[in-house]
């Protein structure tokens, strides 16, 4: 990696792709570039993108072109994941790191068979509100990106090697361009605690066809609290199976998690994440 001015191309320009390529683009302009193809591709360079009010025309990257970038940011939908692995095959040099910031925890394995497990660590970002409607985005809050070990490595725990190297590079270049970024000590065990807060909370919630706003009260209607709880036991229960470290840990917030609203699962998982010293 260069010592200065990383290139970042952003697989996937909905909230959460868009907020990361606004804060590289902040700072550099000519850092960041969104990947596209076909009608996409014409829209993103017809329309830009208009960021909590401000329009940005954010550099555009054709799919059919090459280039090796830096740093790529996967933020799609999983369902346009595959696609998306087709997209980078032409973008993907060799010291390109990938961080995927899908909700989850199958995208790093899938990143990692396409394109090497040495450069996609365990990602995620939590704590951030960003939405889109159209070319629109908004938010209050940027969030964190947490991120560590990977896809056969160690489990997910703090790395070691051309992986411990990965990490401390995706650091490097989040550093540089401002965005925040920790590295807990078992990343994986964030990963499925993530995973857990969203079946149990968005999961449940879609097959009822609620809002958040019923499970955002205090005194939760019993029944939805265990139907809440028994579908993060069962994330618990596979995770095991998987092997993921301290999964009976993870747990023991099923039960305080499933009271609380989803915003708040996700300032707890930040606060129980310890910070550890970056890999150098």
């Amino acid at each position: 990696m260069a010592s200065e001015g990383y290139r970042v191309l952003v697989a996937g320009a909905g909230a959460i792709g868009a907020m990361v390529a606004w804060q590289v683009f902040r700072k550099d302009p000519s850092a960041v570039s969104v990947l596209a193809r076909g009608e996409r591709l014409e829209r993103y360079r017809r329309d830009g993108f208009v960021v909590n009010g401000e329009h940005c025309r954010f550099p555009v990257t054709d799919a059919a072109s090459t280039s090796e970038p830096d740093l790529v940011i996967v933020a799609c939908k999983w369902h346009h994941l595959g696609e998306v692995i087709e997209d980078l095959r032409g973008h993907v040099g060799p010291r390109t790191r990938i961080l995927s910031l899908l909700n989850g925890i199958s995208s790093e394995d899938e990143l990692a068979r396409a394109f090497g497990a040495e450069r996609v660590p365990y990602a995620m970002i939590v704590g951030t509100d960003a939405g889109h409607r159209g070319n629109e985005i908004t938010w209050s809050g940027r969030g964190t990106i947490y991120l560590g070990g990977g896809p056969g490595i160690d489990g997910g725990l703090p790395a070691r090697g051309a992986e411990r190297a990965c990490v401390a590079d995706v650091c490097r270049v989040l550093d540089h361009y401002g965005i925040a970024n920790t590295v807990p000590d078992d990343m994986l065990n964030r990963l499925w605690y993530k995973f857990m807060m969203n079946v149990g909370l968005n999961q449940v919630t879609a097959v009822l066809r609620l809002p958040y706003a019923p499970v955002q009260t205090p005194t939760l209607v019993p029944e939805l609290r265990e139907l809440m709880a028994s579908a993060m036991r069962e994330v618990i229960s596979v995770g095991e199976r998987e092997g993921v470290s301290s999964a009976s840990g993870i747990s023991k917030a099923c039960g305080r998690s499933s009271t609380g609203s989803r915003r708040k699962g996700k300032r707890r998982c930040a606060r129980t994440s310890r910070r550890v010293a970056r890999p150098r």
